[in-house]
């Protein structure tokens, strides 16, 4: 009879084990997708939010190269990153004007 429990405590241990591997990386995979859809989401509502008043600077600016419908946030900003490149470069700051 102690032989039959040692057995069976085993393989119980070893569906246990095998189970919390399975969930442990269903989880983690679930987690990743959920962070990823609520990280695409968050920057969607931001692009919408703030495509109209950066197309406005951008055309007071006269800043080409402006997609008309940017996906990400690297596409709206670029425009911005490519006027401050411009201004000057980091370590050498454009001559003071009187």
């Amino acid at each position: 009879m102690p032989r039959v429990l040692s057995i069976a405590a085993i393989g119980l241990a070893s569906v246990a084990i095998a189970y919390a591997m399975w969930l442990h990386r269903t989880t983690n995979e679930r987690v990743r997708t959920a962070v990823a859809e609520a990280v695409r989401t968050r920057e969607e509502a931001l692009i919408r939010e703030w495509k109209p008043v950066l197309h406005d600077m951008y055309r007071d600016m006269r800043v080409a190269g402006v997609k008309a419908e940017p996906r990400t946030l690297e596409e709206l900003f670029a425009p911005l990153f490519r006027l401050m490149n411009r201004i000057g470069p980091p370590g050498n700051p454009s001559p003071a004007r009187p």
